[in-house]
């Protein structure tokens, strides 16, 4: 069949696909199997749940949470955009603010603490007693001779001065001049860009061969967050670094919480004697792998 034949949709999401194999390889050659096995069965395989309650067996696609998974980061940013939206919506002079620092040619990792570190200095000056709250995204990007980091804000404030917020920001970085950017987020189109910017999935410059480089820059560090009047009021899902998941899910069929568990670990929970008894289920209920793609 030719490609032109194809659905469009599909091919784009084939394309996914082929991108995440593709990063899987890269964490393999760099020696985390484990990760790459993570990615390689992400979307890509059914994994078998049995409830401990009823006995009841069934089958859940399997998720890694990664943030350089092309498939779950992409699917993060688009609800993070969508609340991101609603948040602007419920402010009353919703704005976006772009602060940036020198190329980091250090630690990455002390790059991230370091603009936060400012970012919680310039929400102490007098200029910010007017915001009420926000949210925040740190974004870092490798670049020839070392990294670019800087951070999205958005905030509900009714005037931001550019000249003193950046005359502050410079200050507090210790530079004489400094790059920053601000703009309102009151229509929908404006939103729109406030929230692709603000929740934009993982991003290491497109190139596969920075894909463990950066993972390895943010793994352990949060890169979203609230604060002022919006603090601990972040989506509820998230990636696995920064909001790991408690694994908790009620059972479909008889709604019991906190009861079922992965069809490979039942042994482990039950005990040998019952053990028999939950593998009959899972034997009965079909093959545990089922490969999509």
């Amino acid at each position: 069949m030719r490609d032109d034949c194809i659905n469009p949709k599909i091919n784009a999401r084939a394309r996914h696909f082929i991108r995440k194999r593709r990063v899987a390889q890269a964490f393999r050659a760099a020696g985390f199997d484990q990760m790459a096995e993570h990615l390689d069965d992400c979307q890509e395989v059914n994994r078998q749940i049995i409830c401990l309650n009823c006995g009841h067996v069934h089958y859940v696609e399997q998720r890694c949470r990664q943030r350089t998974c092309p498939l779950c980061s992409f699917r993060e940013s688009r609800r993070r955009g969508d609340w991101i939206k609603r948040m602007c919506h419920g402010m009353a002079f919703p704005k976006m603010l772009t602060l940036t620092m020198p190329r980091w040619t250090q630690v990455p990792g002390l790059g991230i603490d370091y603009i936060r570190a400012c970012f919680n200095l310039l929400r102490k000056q007098p200029i910010f007693s007017k915001v009420k709250g926000g949210v925040y995204q740190i974004e870092l990007k490798r670049k020839e001779g070392g990294w670019h980091i800087h951070m999205h804000v958005i905030l509900d404030c009714p005037f931001l001065p550019y000249q003193k917020i950046l005359a502050a920001w410079s200050s507090i970085l210790g530079v004489p001049c400094s790059r920053i950017d601000i703009r309102a987020a009151k229509t929908d189109a404006q939103m729109f860009y406030v929230a692709k910017y603000a929740a934009k999935a993982a991003d290491y410059e497109g190139e596969i061969s920075h894909v463990v480089e950066w993972w390895q820059a943010t793994k352990g560090k949060r890169l979203f967050a609230g604060f002022g009047s919006w603090y601990n009021q972040e989506p509820p899902a998230g990636d696995a670094d920064s909001n790991p998941h408690s694994g908790k899910f009620p059972c479909p069929n008889c709604g019991a919480e906190d009861s079922c568990v992965s069809g490979e670990s039942v042994g482990f929970i039950v005990g040998r004697d019952a053990a028999p008894l939950y593998r009959q289920a899972l034997s009965a209920a079909g093959p545990p792998r089922i490969s999509k793609w």
